[in-house]
């Protein structure tokens, strides 16, 4: 066999290599493209399923959200407009400062200033600054302002509303209640989200990949060299 046979015989065999070689590329690329876009069909059609679902169990805990946000404020409004206050007051008798037992710090009252009372003891009246502190001082230095016997009934009868409040308030649902309700709920919401988010993402990226194996195969057909 002369070199001019050899070299013939070389190039026809490295013709029908490549020609094999496109050809698997070619067919592995369609047959991706086959499997992706079965895929795609696949997704949409569980889409269409899911997403009405998805989307209404959202909406429906946005809208038990936005009540029990409601109905939390509502009851917070409620207590406070129940809230009793007492009708028993006290005039300070000289200027005088008190330490309180529970913060240690000094609060001070001039002679003349009018003090809400809302207990008393044999020697003490105890009242709440506008602080919302309660404080104790010795019936010395206050004057009930409607003598004391009306004031003592003041008291009494701010107990008993006081009592009565107390007893309603705990068969309302309460801070923590609603907190906990809130959050559980926001976290159902967060993964039903999620997983709305997942599918459409996921949409596409199958759309996205099958438009790059189409590119890759009009540029095959085209004959440019293309990264299998």
């Amino acid at each position: 066999m002369n070199k001019s046979t050899l070299r013939f015989i070389t190039f026809l065999l490295f013709i029908g290599t490549s020609l094999s070689s496109f050809g698997q590329q070619f067919v592995s690329l369609e047959k991706e493209l086959f499997q992706k876009e079965e895929q795609l069909k696949v997704l949409l059609i569980k889409f269409e399923e899911d997403s009405a679902y998805l989307q209404t169990m959202i909406d429906r805990l946005d809208r038990q959200k936005i009540r029990l946000i409601h109905e939390r404020d509502s009851i917070s409004q409620l207590k406070d407009d129940l809230m009793p206050h007492t009708k028993a007051f006290g005039i300070v008798k000289k200027d005088i400062s008190i330490t309180s037992k529970t913060n240690q710090k000094d609060y001070y009252f001039n002679k003349g200033e009018k003090l809400a009372l809302i207990d008393h003891s044999r020697h003490t009246y105890s009242f709440i600054t506008e602080n919302n502190v309660k404080l104790t001082i010795n019936k010395k230095f206050i004057k009930p302002a409607d003598g004391r016997r009306d004031t003592m009934y003041a008291i009494a009868f701010y107990h008993n509303r006081v009592e009565d409040y107390d007893n309603f308030v705990a068969t309302l649902p309460t801070e923590s209640w609603y907190a906990f309700d809130l959050e559980r709920k926001e976290k159902e919401r967060s993964e039903l989200q999620n997983e709305y988010t997942d599918l459409v993402n996921e949409i596409s990226m199958l759309k996205f990949e099958i438009k790059q194996l189409k590119k890759k195969i009009v540029q095959k057909n085209n004959g440019k060299k293309v990264e299998v």
